[in-house]
């Protein structure tokens, strides 16, 4: 649908709808809480978390020193809504929560949720509307670019532009084919869907700004609702930028609804989270709250236990808001998607209170995003970073046809072919690989699984047997991430030298990529060879598949099956099938690398390091560090510690 056909049928919608069925909902949590929460490191910063009508989580947060009013859709697109409120000296707005509730709906296609907000400044301007994916209002923070004068230029990903450069270069036939498979009529449609279309109605009961936007490829839409009474204050519009007038010196209040087509998670009941063990404790600890609540005198939020419950409780509502049945998803409101490695500690964390269809749902997602070579992923890119990340994907293709197009037809033919089929699938999710730690992780998690006495064989069974996918079983995608994992580690296992430890890419001139959860080159000191993969994950991760080895020829279930599906053959993993005194020798030549990453300090060379690191320090801060190390008496003694990581050549 052209976008402003859209944004004209989304305004009737609200028009006919605003009398069909709200319904309130007080938020599941909210901070700062009285009593819990330490409100002076919450002065400038309020959130609140919702439920939608699907059950999945909106959190909207007000961050007044900025301005800035954020809500983050924790949905299948990993949406975000967001704008900015100013006085008219341009300095940020004091906004306020304008009631306790939100109310949601759902018409079965867009589902609604609307708030109350409330500044005390009087007049206001209303700007920097960003509606799309929450990784592009985290960048648009990121650059401070919210503090920017609202006629700075728009905020619009480069990637975006590129694309429609790139396809503006193309012969007009093959353009046209290009346009048609995003539902654009023209390069200029195109461009108008780079940045929200904003509209202002009035008449003499309310005014309402809409803030729409039409994804890249024309399929999913996101809409903000600004409305306020006239009789209070006025509004109007002009260059994308909204300014409202109070009528009087009162608080000036307006209501913010976001509407999404975008489709939505299935939310993970606490049923279905925690176990029954878990559940029996929660509700002892609730009864109890409720009777010391009842006799309390004074404010109940002053009993130390009723604090404590309540702290508890949060920690379970947390839980429950990022939990759904496709994902756990990575905290709110930065991430709220799908973190291969988070989810499966996550998993081994909860292991004593967490339910069997916990544990299940986690190795089922990452099993769903294995590779085809059995690499899991680390983070997928949803949404509108999935169109970002196609779309440099499709610039790319783009430029090697150019660059083939006079001297290899054929090459040039095959590049436009692929660039088509990529802009086809704009939205399709994008997976990371680039993560080392979570291969090894998987094996660990299915182990604990598959060893659990209070899981009946049949219900393994069937979990293993039961789709990953159109084509393959939990088993079969199982057996390839085994597969992968064991040819990473048997150059170790056969030869223990320091060039054969499971390494880090080598991504570009500044050296290794971390790829571990430290996440960083400084984190790593620069290191090649991580000692959390090398000295903890990769044995334990062999251990862990003599287990799974075990327990799946014990459910009556065949790994050599299995593994002559794996693409390539996954010979060491089917040698270890077959041997498992082959897979013994490895792991316990790979418990010895554990030995390399030791370092032992003298307290002579302590002494120098320590005296090395003094030297630049002024005359009296050096003399006060070494008087306090000598009182001390902490360089007299040696140290031994593991490193973070090896270099190149095996040094710590």
């Amino acid at each position: 649908m052209h976008r402003y056909a859209y944004l004209g049928a989304t305004l009737l919608c609200l028009q006919a709808c605003e009398s069909s069925r709200w319904t309130p909902q007080a938020p599941v949590l909210e901070f700062p809480e009285t009593g819990l929460d330490d409100l002076a490191a919450y002065e400038v910063y309020k959130t609140r978390f919702f439920r939608d009508a699907n059950g999945n989580t909106l959190q909207v947060y007000l961050n007044t020193r900025d301005g800035r009013v954020v809500h983050v859709w924790a949905n299948a697109a990993n949406e975000s809504a967001a704008f900015t409120v100013r006085d008219t000296t341009g300095s940020p707005a004091s906004i306020a929560w304008g009631g306790p509730e939100a109310d949601t709906r759902s018409d079965g296609t867009n589902r609604s949720v609307r708030h109350l907000l409330a500044a005390e400044v009087g007049a206001l301007e209303i700007g920097w509307f960003l509606l799309g994916t929450m990784r592009q209002e985290r960048d648009f923070q990121y650059m401070r670019w919210h503090e920017r004068p609202y006629t700075d230029p728009p905020f619009i990903l480069t990637e975006l532009t590129e694309l429609i450069s790139s396809m503006e270069r193309l012969p007009a036939d093959e353009r046209t084919r290009h346009l048609a498979l995003l539902d654009a009529n023209d390069i200029a449609e195109l461009q108008s869907r780079l940045e929200p279309r904003v509209e202002l109605t009035a008449d003499e009961t309310s005014w309402s700004v809409f803030v729409e936007h039409t994804s890249l490829d024309g399929r999913n839409h996101l809409t903000l609702e600004l409305r306020g009474d006239p009789s209070v204050a006025t509004a109007t519009l002009s260059e994308g930028r909204v300014s409202i007038r109070p009528s009087s010196n009162e608080r000036v209040e307006f209501s913010a609804t976001v509407i999404t087509d975008a489709d939505a998670l299935t939310p993970l009941g606490r049923e279905r989270l925690f176990n029954d063990a878990f559940e029996d404790y929660h509700e002892r600890q609730r009864r109890t709250a409720d009777s010391i609540g009842q006799i309390s005198v004074g404010e109940p939020a002053s009993d130390p236990w009723l604090t404590g419950f309540r702290r508890f409780e949060r920690q379970v509502l947390g839980l429950e808001l990022l939990s759904s049945e496709e994902k756990l998803l990575a905290s709110l409101p930065n991430y709220a998607t799908y973190f291969g490695r988070d989810q499966m500690m996550s998993a081994l964390m909860l292991e004593p209170i967490s339910s069997v269809d916990l544990q299940e749902l986690v190795i089922a997602s990452v099993l769903r995003k294995l590779s085809p070579t059995g690499n899991a992923s680390h983070e997928e890119a949803l949404g509108g970073q999935a169109i970002r990340e196609n779309a440099a994907e499709y610039s790319a293709l783009i430029h090697a046809w150019e660059e083939a197009e006079g001297n290899d037809p054929d090459r040039a033919a095959a590049q436009l072919a692929r660039a088509r089929e990529r802009l086809a699938n704009l939205p399709a999710v994008r997976e990371n690989y680039r993560m080392v730690d979570d291969d090894f992780q998987l094996p660990i998690l299915v182990a604990r699984y598959l060893s659990r006495s209070d899981v009946p064989p049949e219900r393994k069974r069937r979990f293993l047997t039961s789709a990953a996918g159109r084509t393959q079983s939990h088993l079969d995608a199982l057996v390839r991430n085994l597969a992968f994992v064991t040819d990473l580690a048997r150059p170790y296992a056969e030869q223990p030298s320091v060039a054969n430890l499971v390494s880090f890419f080598h991504r570009d001139d500044e050296g290794w990529l971390p790829g571990s959860w430290r996440d960083s080159r400084a984190g790593y000191g620069g290191g090649r060879f991580a000692m959390d993969v090398n000295a903890v994950w990769v044995p334990n991760a062999l251990e862990a598949i003599a287990n799974i080895l075990r327990a799946v020829e014990q459910l009556g279930l065949s790994v050599e099956d299995a593994v002559a599906r794996v693409p390539g053959g996954g010979m060491t993993i089917a040698d270890y099938a077959r041997d498992p005194a082959l897979l013994d020798a490895a792991i316990a030549t790979w418990h010895g690398a554990r030995k390399r990453f030791e370092v032992h300090l003298s307290s002579d060379e302590i002494r120098r390091r320590v005296n090395a690191s003094l030297q630049p320090l002024s005359r009296a801060e050096r003399e006060f560090w070494q008087r306090r190390l000598t009182e001390r008496d902490v360089t007299q003694r040696p140290l031994s510690f593991l490193a973070l990581s090896l270099d190149s050549d095996g040094q710590p």
